[in-house]
């Protein structure tokens, strides 16, 4: 019997599980595309501090979904397709489960206004390789 190191001892029973959506989405992906298009809508959120209602958009890409949709810096975003945001997750679990192309409907408050906008998703934008450093 050979004698492992330790390291190799504490990780045995140790197994990873990809959920079968997860695997069924990459793989139509793959065969579709070549590649795993993610959408994106072209906004930074950030938690509002003891504030349970929204994220506040800190900044949005010119050009993007959320600019053409007209998402603006220091809208709070409250909810997506009627349902409430809390949290980043909850933006995050719309986009994971949505299509390039698909269009949602964000629920915003600008002031004491609230919109309604509706936004068509977009592949997010792939930044061409650059010189590495040495």
């Amino acid at each position: 019997m050979t004698d492992f190191p330790q390291s190799f001892t504490t990780r045995v029973g140790i197994g990873f599980a990809i959920p079968s959506d997860t695997v069924n989405y990459v793989v139509k992906q793959l065969l579709l595309f070549g590649r795993v298009r993610r959408p994106w809508i072209g906004a930074a959120l950030q938690p509002v501090p003891d504030h349970n209602l929204g994220m506040m958009v800190v900044s949005v890409v010119p050009g993007s979904p959320a600019d053409k949709a007209g998402l603006k810096p220091g809208d709070l975003l409250t909810a997506i397709n009627d349902h409430p945001v809390r949290q980043l997750r909850d933006v995050v679990q719309v986009l994971e489960h949505s299509a390039v192309g698909r269009r949602i409907r964000l629920g915003v408050l600008r002031g004491n206004q609230r919109l309604s906008l509706l936004v068509t998703l977009q592949e997010i934008p792939v930044k061409p390789a650059g010189p590495k450093a040495s």
